[in-house]
């Protein structure tokens, strides 16, 4: 903490600094480092615990990938449903074509393993060459790690990287896992979100998850610039986005109004902005659902603001059943971050 400070307010480059007239004197230090939340223990319940991480940029020789496997088991206590977002493929950056990211989720699978002794399964639908966006040859796209020991994914015949899965009347899905919508010009050179439908152990209702890599806020300007209002780069194409994930959000709920929907994921946008209030008559946001304090709904610092552009949403009668919820700050305050989230 520092004491009293008097100086002059300059702006550049869109923010405001002060240049100090006087020596500055520390009144009480830290470290500088706040640790990452560790949850105390697995939450204990009769259904399942839930987590999400972008885990950037992965492929399977990514210097980061033990460090993502520690987060996975000391801090979020290897979740039983675990969404992932930027997997690459087997070769990372080599762009030669290759697009399975099946190598990629097993080195991670197996680092956890190693950790914590519960060796998940994978879903994944490979994108097209090149066609998700991110790095050139890379091919990110959205994943789940789920432990087969607590849930299932429920039978079905897999979709590919241009199939649009749909719900049926039955509620089962035409393709499981598939992709929402894939060649809608929304998802042009942008990550395609994943549903697959989940047995969940004791329980007869499938779990309905969708995992979201929305398109990037490159070209936003900053909070504090000229520009006013701020520049919100790439809103207009999350908001078709999130127009495609609510219109298939509702075909669900049409068939099963008590459906148990959970969205999660990187949505690249901020609560409270056209694209997630968009969702506001379908989902709930599971801070709300939670009660978790406004100051606190953040997870990541970036330009020194709180933010959250990663949100998990739940249905209405999926959200009666959240027992606990936090923010597990694994790179928030981190002195070196594993990952961007």
């Amino acid at each position: 903490m520092l004491g009293p400070i008097e100086g002059v307010v300059t702006y550049s480059f869109g923010f405001y600094r002060i240049l100090p007239k006087t020596a500055v004197t520390v009144t009480s230090a830290s470290s500088g480092v706040v640790p990452p939340t560790r949850l105390v223990s697995k939450y204990s319940c009769k259904g399942i615990t839930i987590g999400q991480y972008n885990v950037e940029n992965l492929m399977p020789t990514s210097p980061h990938l033990p460090a993502l496997a520690a987060h996975i088991a000391d801090y979020l206590k290897t979740p039983d449903l675990l969404f992932v977002q930027e997997v690459q493929d087997n070769d990372g950056t080599t762009n030669v074509g290759v697009v399975s990211g099946n190598a990629t989720l097993a080195a991670l699978s197996a680092e956890v393993a190693a950790l914590s002794g519960v060796t998940y399964s994978s879903v994944e639908i490979a994108p097209e060459n090149n066609k998700d966006g991110g790095v050139s040859g890379g091919n990110i796209r959205v994943a789940y790690l789920y432990n087969p020991a607590v849930l299932s994914l429920t039978p079905g015949v897999a979709g590919n990287a241009t199939d649009a899965t749909a719900i049926l009347r039955s509620g089962a899905l035409t393709y499981n896992p598939g992709r929402i919508d894939p060649t809608n010009a929304a998802f042009t050179s942008s990550r395609k979100p994943l549903v697959a439908s989940f047995t969940i152990n004791r329980s007869r209702k499938p779990l309905y998850a969708i995992n979201v890599h929305s398109s990037s806020k490159g070209g936003s300007t900053s909070p504090h610039g000229d520009s006013r209002p701020p520049i919100n780069g790439g809103i207009d194409g999350r908001l078709a986005q999130a127009a495609v994930l609510k219109s298939f959000i509702s075909d669900v709920l049409a068939v099963d109004a008590d459906a148990h929907i959970i969205a999660a994921g990187d949505f690249n946008e901020f609560a409270g902005v056209a694209p997630q209030k968009l969702f506001e008559d379908v989902m709930y946001e599971m801070d709300v659902v939670a009660g978790i304090r406004k100051e606190e709904r953040y997870t990541y610092i970036f330009d020194m603001n709180s933010q959250q552009l990663d949100h998990i949403l739940v249905s209405k009668a999926l959200s009666r059943k959240v027992k606990a919820f936090e923010h597990v700050h694994v790179n928030t305050h981190a002195a070196v971050e594993v990952s961007d989230q």
